[in-house]
């Protein structure tokens, strides 16, 4: 074997374990039996957040990281099932990690049988106007950082989404792809249960995200 191909042998190797790596905060939730709902989100998160809203004041809502993985493999409230199928590449077990300052959306990708944990890292802030950023960090294959080529590919994924839904309905998509693309503050003001109300603060810890909502 000569020199030159030793060397891209020993490249090639080191390419393929640094992005088939599992990163030790990946631990998504297990996946619930069929038809149950996250208990963690109907007997805590949804009850609090609802009798919060009807007093019509500001107020503090925890959640804790292990609840919001219990929520996120439930699937119910993002409307889907997993695995999902995106043109033949399979995504599935997405878990968060909270860290100081810090959002970690995690999950498996399944490309040509070859299962690889993919890491999106946000640093969110709210600027003095009250906008959110989700300051958009990178993105990693296992460890290999693939933050240029990933981009690309979620520009493409914005823009077909956005095409398949109504102009009325994708203005969200529209100011999330902005904010994960380009990074672009959006105003933090949702609808829910007949009322708007604003985001006003978020602290993020080891395992738990503090919010603050003020009624609009």
């Amino acid at each position: 074997m000569g020199l030159v191909t030793a060397i891209v042998l020993i490249v090639l190797m080191t390419v393929f374990l640094m992005s088939t790596h599992t990163p030790g905060r990946y631990q998504p939730a297990a996946p619930p039996d069929t038809n149950q709902v996250s208990p963690y989100l109907t007997h805590y998160l949804a009850p609090s957040f609802y009798n919060n809203i009807q007093l019509d004041e500001p107020f503090e809502l925890v959640v804790e990281q292990k609840g919001l993985n219990e929520i996120i493999a439930d699937g119910s409230l993002l409307d889907c099932q997993w695995p999902v199928d995106l043109n033949g590449v399979t995504f599935q077990a997405p878990a968060v990690a909270l860290l100081p300052e810090t959002i970690m959306l995690m999950g498996t990708v399944n490309f040509a049988d070859l299962p690889i944990v993919m890491t999106i890292v946000l640093k969110p802030k709210i600027d003095e106007a009250g906008r959110l950023y989700l300051n958009f960090q990178g993105v990693k294959a296992g460890v290999l950082d693939i933050t240029f080529p990933a981009k690309i590919i979620a520009k493409k994924v914005f823009a077909a989404q956005v095409q398949a839904t109504d102009d009325q309905d994708n203005d969200w998509l529209k100011n999330l792809a902005a904010a994960v693309l380009d990074n672009k503050p959006f105003d933090p003001v949702f609808l829910a249960y007949k009322k708007e109300i604003r985001l006003t603060k978020a602290k993020i810890e080891n395992s738990k995200v503090i919010l603050i909502f003020t009624p609009e």
